[in-house]
Protein backbone atom coordinates (compact mmCIF):
# COMPACT_ATOMS: atom_id res chain seq x y z
CA UNK A 1 0.00 0.00 0.00
CA UNK A 2 1.73 3.31 -1.09
CA UNK A 3 1.57 6.00 1.54
CA UNK A 4 -0.31 9.37 0.53
CA UNK A 5 2.60 11.56 1.26
CA UNK A 6 4.57 9.64 -1.24
CA UNK A 7 2.05 9.53 -3.97
CA UNK A 8 2.17 13.45 -3.93
CA UNK A 9 5.23 13.68 -3.37
CA UNK A 10 6.28 11.69 -6.54
CA UNK A 11 3.61 13.07 -8.77
CA UNK A 12 3.20 16.09 -10.33
CA UNK A 13 -0.55 16.58 -10.56
CA UNK A 14 -0.71 16.58 -6.59
CA UNK A 15 2.09 19.06 -5.92
CA UNK A 16 0.74 22.40 -4.52
CA UNK A 17 0.16 25.48 -6.62
CA UNK A 18 3.00 27.64 -5.42
CA UNK A 19 5.72 24.74 -6.62
CA UNK A 20 3.69 24.23 -10.00
CA UNK A 21 3.69 27.68 -10.96
CA UNK A 22 7.34 28.51 -9.59
CA UNK A 23 9.29 28.34 -12.81
CA UNK A 24 6.89 30.30 -14.22
CA UNK A 25 7.08 33.11 -12.24
CA UNK A 26 10.26 34.52 -14.44
CA UNK A 27 8.09 34.56 -17.70
CA UNK A 28 4.78 36.09 -16.06
CA UNK A 29 7.00 39.10 -15.02
CA UNK A 30 8.21 39.26 -18.59
CA UNK A 31 4.98 39.99 -19.98
CA UNK A 32 4.27 41.90 -17.15
CA UNK A 33 6.94 44.40 -18.22
CA UNK A 34 6.29 44.18 -21.91
CA UNK A 35 2.75 45.30 -20.74
CA UNK A 36 3.25 47.87 -18.09
CA UNK A 37 1.28 46.19 -15.85
CA UNK A 38 0.69 43.24 -13.82
CA UNK A 39 -2.71 42.33 -14.81
CA UNK A 40 -2.18 42.11 -18.18
CA UNK A 41 -5.13 39.66 -18.05
CA UNK A 42 -7.34 41.99 -16.62
CA UNK A 43 -9.09 43.46 -19.51
CA UNK A 44 -9.33 39.72 -21.40
CA UNK A 45 -12.67 39.08 -21.04
CA UNK A 46 -14.70 42.59 -20.10
CA UNK A 47 -17.95 40.94 -19.96
CA UNK A 48 -16.93 38.80 -16.87
CA UNK A 49 -15.71 39.88 -13.63
CA UNK A 50 -12.35 40.35 -13.43
CA UNK A 51 -12.09 38.16 -16.06
CA UNK A 52 -13.07 35.25 -14.40
CA UNK A 53 -9.50 34.82 -12.84
CA UNK A 54 -11.07 34.44 -9.23
CA UNK A 55 -14.79 35.60 -7.53
CA UNK A 56 -16.35 35.78 -10.29
CA UNK A 57 -20.53 35.22 -10.64
CA UNK A 58 -20.77 31.47 -12.07
CA UNK A 59 -24.70 32.58 -13.05
CA UNK A 60 -24.12 36.22 -14.66
CA UNK A 61 -21.89 34.15 -17.39
CA UNK A 62 -23.75 31.33 -17.73
CA UNK A 63 -27.01 33.95 -18.64
CA UNK A 64 -24.79 34.76 -21.35
CA UNK A 65 -25.01 31.29 -23.18
CA UNK A 66 -27.83 29.94 -25.34
CA UNK A 67 -30.86 27.97 -23.57
CA UNK A 68 -30.22 24.81 -26.31
CA UNK A 69 -26.09 24.32 -24.27
CA UNK A 70 -27.18 24.19 -21.30
CA UNK A 71 -29.19 22.50 -18.36
CA UNK A 72 -31.94 24.02 -16.54
CA UNK A 73 -30.46 26.19 -13.64
CA UNK A 74 -31.93 27.70 -10.82
CA UNK A 75 -30.54 30.59 -9.29
CA UNK A 76 -31.05 31.65 -5.76
CA UNK A 77 -30.09 34.74 -4.83
CA UNK A 78 -28.68 35.54 -1.58
CA UNK A 79 -31.06 36.48 0.94
CA UNK A 80 -33.81 33.95 -0.58
CA UNK A 81 -35.50 31.89 1.16
CA UNK A 82 -36.45 27.74 1.14
CA UNK A 83 -40.48 29.04 0.05
CA UNK A 84 -38.82 31.05 -3.51
CA UNK A 85 -36.29 28.30 -4.41
CA UNK A 86 -39.38 25.82 -3.91
CA UNK A 87 -41.45 28.12 -6.02
CA UNK A 88 -39.11 28.14 -8.37
CA UNK A 89 -38.18 23.95 -8.45
CA UNK A 90 -42.49 24.03 -9.24
CA UNK A 91 -42.56 26.80 -11.79
CA UNK A 92 -39.53 25.53 -13.78
CA UNK A 93 -40.59 22.16 -13.24
CA UNK A 94 -37.10 21.03 -11.77
CA UNK A 95 -36.72 17.40 -11.17
CA UNK A 96 -34.05 15.26 -9.16
CA UNK A 97 -31.18 14.78 -8.63
CA UNK A 98 -30.14 18.11 -8.78
CA UNK A 99 -26.15 19.70 -8.59
CA UNK A 100 -25.99 22.18 -6.29
CA UNK A 101 -23.16 24.57 -6.36
CA UNK A 102 -21.93 27.97 -4.82
CA UNK A 103 -22.54 31.28 -7.52
CA UNK A 104 -18.78 32.31 -6.75
CA UNK A 105 -16.80 29.13 -6.24
CA UNK A 106 -13.47 27.21 -7.58
CA UNK A 107 -12.18 23.66 -7.39
CA UNK A 108 -15.42 22.13 -6.26
CA UNK A 109 -15.78 24.21 -3.43
CA UNK A 110 -19.21 23.12 -1.57
CA UNK A 111 -20.76 21.20 -4.58
CA UNK A 112 -22.84 18.23 -4.35
CA UNK A 113 -25.66 16.14 -5.84
CA UNK A 114 -28.92 16.42 -3.91
CA UNK A 115 -30.95 13.35 -4.40
CA UNK A 116 -34.42 14.95 -3.42
CA UNK A 117 -36.13 17.84 -1.83
CA UNK A 118 -35.18 16.65 1.89
CA UNK A 119 -31.39 16.83 0.73
CA UNK A 120 -32.35 20.54 -0.33
CA UNK A 121 -33.87 21.33 2.87
CA UNK A 122 -30.67 19.82 4.72
CA UNK A 123 -28.11 21.92 2.44
CA UNK A 124 -29.77 25.04 3.03
CA UNK A 125 -30.23 24.29 6.81
CA UNK A 126 -26.07 24.03 7.40
CA UNK A 127 -24.86 26.28 3.75
CA UNK A 128 -22.91 29.53 4.10
CA UNK A 129 -25.67 32.88 3.32
CA UNK A 130 -24.24 33.22 -0.36
CA UNK A 131 -25.99 32.63 -3.64
CA UNK A 132 -26.39 29.33 -5.01
CA UNK A 133 -26.92 27.49 -7.98
CA UNK A 134 -29.04 24.71 -8.23
CA UNK A 135 -28.59 22.26 -11.50
CA UNK A 136 -30.19 19.70 -13.36
CA UNK A 137 -27.92 16.90 -13.00
CA UNK A 138 -27.49 15.70 -16.08
CA UNK A 139 -26.85 11.94 -17.22
CA UNK A 140 -24.41 12.21 -20.31
CA UNK A 141 -21.58 9.47 -20.05
CA UNK A 142 -18.63 11.96 -21.49
CA UNK A 143 -17.26 14.55 -19.55
CA UNK A 144 -14.86 17.62 -20.91
CA UNK A 145 -12.95 20.49 -20.32
CA UNK A 146 -12.54 22.53 -23.50
CA UNK A 147 -10.28 25.53 -23.29
CA UNK A 148 -11.35 27.89 -26.76
CA UNK A 149 -9.75 31.49 -27.03
CA UNK A 150 -10.15 33.91 -29.93
CA UNK A 151 -8.32 37.61 -30.79
CA UNK A 152 -10.74 40.96 -30.52
CA UNK A 153 -12.55 41.28 -34.38
CA UNK A 154 -11.34 37.45 -35.36
CA UNK A 155 -14.70 35.11 -35.75
CA UNK A 156 -12.44 32.03 -35.70
CA UNK A 157 -10.89 30.81 -32.61
CA UNK A 158 -8.49 28.09 -31.56
CA UNK A 159 -8.96 25.22 -28.89
CA UNK A 160 -5.67 24.56 -27.23
CA UNK A 161 -6.72 21.84 -24.64
CA UNK A 162 -9.22 19.20 -24.64
CA UNK A 163 -9.77 17.06 -21.25
CA UNK A 164 -11.52 14.05 -20.50
CA UNK A 165 -12.50 13.34 -17.08
CA UNK A 166 -12.63 10.34 -15.11
CA UNK A 167 -14.17 9.87 -12.02
CA UNK A 168 -12.87 8.90 -8.67
CA UNK A 169 -14.11 4.58 -8.54
CA UNK A 170 -12.52 1.58 -7.08
CA UNK A 171 -13.66 -1.93 -8.24
CA UNK A 172 -14.42 -4.49 -5.60
CA UNK A 173 -13.40 -7.76 -5.04
CA UNK A 174 -15.53 -9.58 -2.84
CA UNK A 175 -13.61 -9.44 -0.34
CA UNK A 176 -12.40 -5.70 1.16
CA UNK A 177 -14.65 -2.75 1.89
CA UNK A 178 -14.74 0.00 0.24
CA UNK A 179 -12.09 1.62 2.81
CA UNK A 180 -9.43 -0.82 1.91
CA UNK A 181 -10.02 -0.51 -1.82
CA UNK A 182 -9.95 3.07 -1.00
CA UNK A 183 -6.56 2.81 0.84
CA UNK A 184 -5.29 0.61 -1.87
CA UNK A 185 -5.67 2.81 -4.57
CA UNK A 186 -2.86 5.89 -4.48
CA UNK A 187 -5.12 8.44 -6.22
CA UNK A 188 -8.40 7.83 -3.92
CA UNK A 189 -6.39 7.34 -1.12
CA UNK A 190 -5.38 11.05 -1.27
CA UNK A 191 -9.51 11.86 -0.52
CA UNK A 192 -9.86 9.34 2.06
CA UNK A 193 -10.56 12.02 4.60
CA UNK A 194 -13.31 14.23 2.46
CA UNK A 195 -14.57 10.45 1.83
CA UNK A 196 -15.57 9.44 5.63
CA UNK A 197 -17.83 12.34 5.97
CA UNK A 198 -18.96 12.21 2.89
CA UNK A 199 -19.92 8.09 3.00
CA UNK A 200 -19.93 7.69 6.63
CA UNK A 201 -20.41 4.17 7.61
CA UNK A 202 -21.19 3.05 3.90
CA UNK A 203 -17.24 2.86 3.89
CA UNK A 204 -17.24 -0.55 5.95
CA UNK A 205 -19.43 -2.13 3.38
CA UNK A 206 -17.58 -4.89 1.03
CA UNK A 207 -18.80 -4.64 -2.75
CA UNK A 208 -19.35 -7.50 -5.20
CA UNK A 209 -16.10 -8.44 -7.19
CA UNK A 210 -16.50 -6.37 -10.17
CA UNK A 211 -19.25 -4.00 -8.96
CA UNK A 212 -17.71 -0.40 -9.74
CA UNK A 213 -18.11 2.21 -6.16
CA UNK A 214 -18.56 5.95 -7.29
CA UNK A 215 -16.80 8.08 -4.95
CA UNK A 216 -17.64 11.12 -6.17
CA UNK A 217 -19.62 13.82 -9.07
CA UNK A 218 -17.77 16.89 -9.17
CA UNK A 219 -15.24 16.42 -11.93
CA UNK A 220 -11.93 18.66 -10.53
CA UNK A 221 -9.07 17.50 -9.84
CA UNK A 222 -8.76 18.58 -7.09
CA UNK A 223 -11.36 16.37 -5.08
CA UNK A 224 -9.57 13.40 -7.21
CA UNK A 225 -11.58 13.49 -10.92
CA UNK A 226 -8.41 12.19 -13.35
CA UNK A 227 -7.53 14.69 -15.94
CA UNK A 228 -6.95 12.65 -19.43
CA UNK A 229 -5.19 15.10 -22.30
CA UNK A 230 -7.45 14.28 -25.41
CA UNK A 231 -5.80 17.24 -27.71
CA UNK A 232 -6.03 14.39 -30.30
CA UNK A 233 -9.67 15.02 -30.68
CA UNK A 234 -9.35 18.68 -31.75
CA UNK A 235 -9.61 19.43 -35.34
CA UNK A 236 -12.06 21.73 -37.92
CA UNK A 237 -15.46 20.23 -36.53
CA UNK A 238 -14.91 20.86 -33.09
CA UNK A 239 -13.48 24.45 -33.74
CA UNK A 240 -16.91 25.04 -35.49
CA UNK A 241 -18.50 24.11 -33.01
CA UNK A 242 -16.99 25.83 -30.27
CA UNK A 243 -16.41 29.05 -32.35
CA UNK A 244 -19.92 29.03 -32.98
CA UNK A 245 -20.57 29.23 -29.23
CA UNK A 246 -17.58 32.15 -28.39
CA UNK A 247 -19.16 34.24 -30.74
CA UNK A 248 -22.27 34.04 -29.16
CA UNK A 249 -20.80 35.47 -25.92
CA UNK A 250 -20.35 38.96 -26.31
CA UNK A 251 -17.30 40.52 -24.20
CA UNK A 252 -15.94 36.96 -23.54
CA UNK A 253 -12.75 35.96 -25.64
CA UNK A 254 -11.23 33.43 -23.63
CA UNK A 255 -12.86 30.36 -21.86
CA UNK A 256 -12.83 27.07 -20.82
CA UNK A 257 -16.30 25.06 -21.05
CA UNK A 258 -16.91 22.33 -18.73
CA UNK A 259 -19.56 20.28 -20.47
CA UNK A 260 -21.29 16.92 -20.33
CA UNK A 261 -21.87 15.11 -23.91
CA UNK A 262 -23.52 11.40 -24.99
CA UNK A 263 -20.23 11.02 -27.24
CA UNK A 264 -17.84 12.98 -29.28
CA UNK A 265 -19.43 12.25 -32.66
CA UNK A 266 -22.37 14.00 -31.28
CA UNK A 267 -20.60 16.80 -29.73
CA UNK A 268 -18.37 17.52 -33.38
CA UNK A 269 -21.95 17.64 -35.09
CA UNK A 270 -23.19 20.49 -32.61
CA UNK A 271 -25.87 17.67 -31.32
CA UNK A 272 -25.40 17.20 -28.10
CA UNK A 273 -23.80 20.07 -26.03
CA UNK A 274 -24.58 20.68 -22.69
CA UNK A 275 -22.50 23.41 -20.51
CA UNK A 276 -22.28 23.20 -16.69
CA UNK A 277 -19.70 26.10 -16.43
CA UNK A 278 -17.90 29.09 -18.38
CA UNK A 279 -14.60 29.32 -16.34
CA UNK A 280 -12.57 32.93 -17.78
CA UNK A 281 -8.69 33.53 -17.63
CA UNK A 282 -8.41 31.37 -14.34
CA UNK A 283 -9.40 28.29 -16.61
CA UNK A 284 -5.55 26.56 -16.64
CA UNK A 285 -5.24 23.93 -19.77
CA UNK A 286 -6.61 21.10 -18.07
CA UNK A 287 -5.03 18.25 -20.11
CA UNK A 288 -1.68 19.44 -17.99
CA UNK A 289 -2.71 16.85 -15.31
CA UNK A 290 -2.46 13.84 -17.01
CA UNK A 291 0.04 11.66 -15.59
CA UNK A 292 1.66 10.57 -19.62
CA UNK A 293 2.24 14.22 -20.64
CA UNK A 294 6.16 15.06 -20.06
CA UNK A 295 7.04 17.93 -17.95
CA UNK A 296 8.24 19.83 -20.74
CA UNK A 297 5.03 19.86 -22.67
CA UNK A 298 3.03 20.50 -19.23
CA UNK A 299 5.03 23.50 -18.97
CA UNK A 300 4.95 24.61 -22.42
CA UNK A 301 1.12 24.56 -22.51
CA UNK A 302 1.06 26.97 -19.47
CA UNK A 303 3.35 29.11 -21.04
CA UNK A 304 1.05 29.20 -24.13
CA UNK A 305 -1.97 30.08 -21.88
CA UNK A 306 -0.18 33.04 -20.55
CA UNK A 307 1.43 34.33 -23.68
CA UNK A 308 -2.35 34.15 -25.43
CA UNK A 309 -3.79 36.16 -22.08
CA UNK A 310 -1.18 38.76 -22.88
CA UNK A 311 -1.98 39.03 -26.63
CA UNK A 312 -5.51 39.37 -26.26
CA UNK A 313 -4.96 41.92 -23.73
CA UNK A 314 -2.54 44.13 -25.50
CA UNK A 315 -5.36 44.33 -28.22
CA UNK A 316 -8.05 45.06 -25.49
CA UNK A 317 -5.96 47.88 -24.20
CA UNK A 318 -5.57 49.49 -27.67
CA UNK A 319 -9.54 49.46 -28.24
CA UNK A 320 -9.52 51.16 -25.37
CA UNK A 321 -10.38 48.65 -22.51
CA UNK A 322 -7.73 49.22 -19.73
CA UNK A 323 -6.21 46.51 -17.44
CA UNK A 324 -6.67 46.75 -13.73
CA UNK A 325 -5.41 49.60 -11.81
CA UNK A 326 -3.87 49.05 -8.34
CA UNK A 327 -7.23 50.06 -6.63
CA UNK A 328 -8.99 47.82 -8.41
CA UNK A 329 -7.05 45.08 -7.63
CA UNK A 330 -7.11 45.79 -3.89
CA UNK A 331 -10.57 45.63 -3.71
CA UNK A 332 -10.69 42.73 -5.83
CA UNK A 333 -8.57 40.93 -3.15
CA UNK A 334 -10.65 42.32 -0.14
CA UNK A 335 -13.90 40.96 -1.52
CA UNK A 336 -12.50 37.93 -1.98
CA UNK A 337 -11.19 37.81 1.58
CA UNK A 338 -14.44 38.47 2.80
CA UNK A 339 -16.14 35.86 0.66
CA UNK A 340 -14.07 33.07 1.30
CA UNK A 341 -13.87 33.64 4.64
CA UNK A 342 -17.85 33.80 4.91
CA UNK A 343 -17.97 30.62 2.36
CA UNK A 344 -15.31 28.66 4.53
CA UNK A 345 -16.05 29.10 7.98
Amino acid sequence: MQHPLFTRLTNWEFWPMWLVYLPVIPYYIWLSLKARSLFFWSNVNPEIEYSGMLGESKQRIMDKVQERWKPLTIYLPKGKDQSFLKREFEKREMTFPVFVKPDIGERGLLAAKLEDWKAVEEHLSTAPPVAWQYQAFLEEPVELAVLHFRKPGATKGEITSVTLKGFLKVEGNGRDSIRDLILSSPRASLQIERLEKEMGERLSQVPQKGEIVSLGVVGNHSLGTEFINANHLIDAALHRVFDEVEQSLEGIFYARYDLKTVSIEALKQGKSLQIMEVNGVGAEPAHIYDTSLSLYKRYQAIFRHYRQLYEIGRIQQGRGIPYMSLDEYFAWRKHLKTYYNLVKS
